[in-house]
């Protein structure tokens, strides 16, 4: 067959067409293009128009749709060429969306009589690639169908896929449908139709069919009951862990934790059971797999129910190669489910983790390491300020001198990990906060830390916030990184808030540093001056301590000359304060601001302060303004689009 995946144009036929042949004509309109292109003899310029269908009808309309799209798919289900009916499977799901969202009494005809027959032809279609978009279609109008329309369209091609005993493929097909379907069926049809075929399938003579079984058992399981996971699908997911064929086994030890999550006490008592087999299989393949599953599996059980074989399968992860059972990779599956084994197992037992976790705190391979790095906190926040204190200091300093891959988990969560310790403790660590603000070699570094000032200025004292913390915040409000400023800007808030609540004695000292930049020289320190005010506004709901400090020297920017400042002015009026009815003492000067941004010779001032789209906005006639008259004064009328200091985020 020929076709792009499948196309096999010999040289002669290839050469019957020039470049302007393949070309289109951009210039048709879209119902035209259709008409012109959607019969070619020319397999891309098909192709082209089906991969457009969607998109056309959206463009012409539901009239238009129904009286030429509708015909057209009906032919191209049949199209010789395969890269054209999966193209068309493709759009089915797209194309159903529109019909739902445009269409009214008509939809439920075009649906049946038009896009099913469609749908379910290609299910069935010849080659594997069709069937399969046309399979990933068919669970997407799932989510748009009925109750009474699943059962009578998608039951009987899942129970017809199901039951063709000459082909394989398409009992494994029905398998992966169930499996796709079930998170858009209701439970009751779950619990009766999907939970019977399902049965079926995984009894099948064919070993790649009782996969396809076992793979969806996770997902069938998210969708009933307890009592059915437990009496029902249970004794399948049993009887499949003793598959003669590994590919099958190593299916349900991927299946294990959605299953193990539904049913009951007893059912996970008997799969952990038969979890103790499979890190102990015959094949490699199903090993590692339970392996990369064992701390998750651990940790979905209660502290009292983890039997100590499993434990002792768990310990033995960091052996890696040098494990009977083990593989280079199960040294990263163990850090990473580490914290949900010992929150599991409890802080109690850590004694019998603690060298486990120091061994891999040490290990070579840096993902392991970077693992543990941005779950420290997490193991600090279960063992407490104790056992932390003596026990995971060296690991959080060590990761701090780490390869910048590592060293970012724990700056990342630096303030969460801080809040473990005692205050004494916690003092001792201000120095690498000061540290991380000066570092020049990675600004992200900078940047994590601001977003985390709010949370660090309340774990310290006043002294420590007025000589430590402020000034760090101040020098990283004038970063030369533009991340890490607007960063800093949006953690005023919180840095304001923990002032108003501990120690409001700082606080005109933090507010009156912070106005400061109203006047900066540097545009990027008004520009923050701003973003703070929208921070300000849009996450505290004072309106008192708004107008006093800030709101004078933030209504002031409206006539700054750079065009990015004027945005966020205009973005904070129209997006947060004149939508605030605790603002409304501001609303009138809001207003007013906002008449005069409409008038703005730049599109994006005018886009936020008028909310229309930037395309839709008309032009404005501007007088020609002098270099004289632009860079006379910080607060001229701006010249132009042209002096953006930094681009801001719409």
């Amino acid at each position: 067959m020929s076709g792009i995946g499948y196309m096999n144009i010999d040289e002669d036929e290839d050469d019957s067409y020039d470049e302007d042949d393949l070309g289109i004509d951009d210039s048709l309109s879209p119902l035209q293009r259709l008409q012109k292109y959607c019969r070619s003899d020319l397999i891309l310029h098909r192709l082209h128009l089906v991969r457009e269908l969607s998109e056309i009808a959206t463009q012409i309309g539901t009239e238009e749709t129904i009286e030429h799209i509708l015909p057209e798919m009906v032919n191209l289900k049949d199209d010789p060429e395969a890269v054209i009916r999966q193209a068309l499977a493709e759009q089915l799901a797209e194309f159903s969306t529109f019909v739902f969202a445009a269409m009214g009494d008509e939809k439920k005809e075009i649906m049946q009589g038009t896009v099913q027959p469609v749908l379910e032809q290609l299910v069935f279609d010849e080659h594997s690639q069709v069937r399969a978009s046309a399979a990933t279609s068919l669970v997407e109008l799932c989510k748009l169908l009925d109750k009474e329309t699943l059962k009578s369209f998608l039951f009987p091609i899942i129970e017809k896929l199901a039951s063709d005993k000459s082909d394989e493929e398409h009992r494994i097909e029905a398998g992966e449908l169930l499996s796709g379907t079930a998170a858009c069926l209701p439970q009751e049809l779950v619990e009766t139709f999907t939970v019977e075929q399902l049965q079926r399938l995984s009894a099948d003579p064919m070993f790649r069919v009782r996969k396809a079984a076992a793979i969806a058992l996770g997902n069938v399981c998210a969708r009933v009951s307890q009592d059915v996971a437990t009496a029902t699908l249970l004794p399948i997911f049993v009887r499949l862990t003793s598959d003669e064929i590994w590919g099958v086994r190593k299916a349900c030890s991927e299946a294990v934790i959605p299953v193990t999550t539904v049913v009951s006490a007893e059912g996970r008592m008997e799969l952990a059971k038969i979890f103790s087999k499979l890190v102990v299989d015959s094949s490699r393949w199903v090993r590692n797999s339970a392996f990369q599953h064992l701390g998750q599996f651990i940790a979905s059980l209660s502290g009292q129910d983890v039997p100590e074989d499993l434990l002792d399968y768990y310990k033995g992860m960091v052996q890696g190669n040098k494990s009977k059972f083990g593989d280079s990779d199960t040294v990263l599956f163990c850090a990473y489910s580490f914290p949900g084994v010992l929150v599991t197992v409890g802080a109690e037992r850590w004694p019998m983790l603690r060298d486990i976790y120091l061994t891999l705190v040490k290990d070579l391979q840096v993902k392991v390491r970077r693992t543990l790095s941005y779950s420290l906190h997490e193991v600090a926040k279960i063992l407490g300020t104790e056992t932390t204190e003596n026990e995971l200091l060296e690991t959080f300093e060590l990761f701090l001198k780490d390869l910048d891959q590592v060293k970012v988990g724990v700056v990342r969560h630096f303030a969460d990990f801080l809040a473990v310790l005692s205050p004494e403790k916690r003092q001792s660590y201000v120095s690498v906060l000061e540290d991380i603000q000066m570092s020049s070699v990675n600004w992200r570094f900078r940047k994590l830390l601001a977003k985390q000032l709010g949370q660090v200025a309340s774990l310290f004292d006043e002294e420590t916030v007025r000589m430590h913390i402020i000034p760090i915040v101040l020098q990283l409000f004038e970063d030369q990184v533009t991340a890490v400023r607007h960063a800093t800007a949006a953690e005023i808030a919180g840095l304001i808030v923990h002032l108003q609540q501990r120690e409001p004695s700082l606080l005109k000292e933090l507010i009156s540093d912070v106005c400061g930049f109203a006047e900066h020289k540097s545009c990027y320190g008004r520009q923050c001056f701003a973003l703070a005010c929208e921070n300000i506004a849009q996450t505290m709901d004072d309106p008192a301590l708004f107008k006093e400090h800030f709101w004078a020297k933030f209504y002031a920017l409206k006539d700054d000359r750079v065009a990015n400042i004027r945005i966020v002015v205009a973005r904070a009026l129209s997006r947060c304060i004149l939508d605030k009815e605790s603002y409304a003492p501001l609303h009138e000067e809001g207003n007013a601001a906002l008449e005069l941004f409409a008038k703005d010779r730049d599109r994006e001032v005018r886009y936020f302060a008028s909310r229309q789209p930037l395309d839709e906005l008309p032009p404005v006639h501007v007088a020609t303004t002098t270099t004289t008259e632009a860079s006379g004064s910080s607060n001229a009328a701006p010249s132009g689009d042209q002096e953006r200091p930094d681009e801001i985020s719409a």
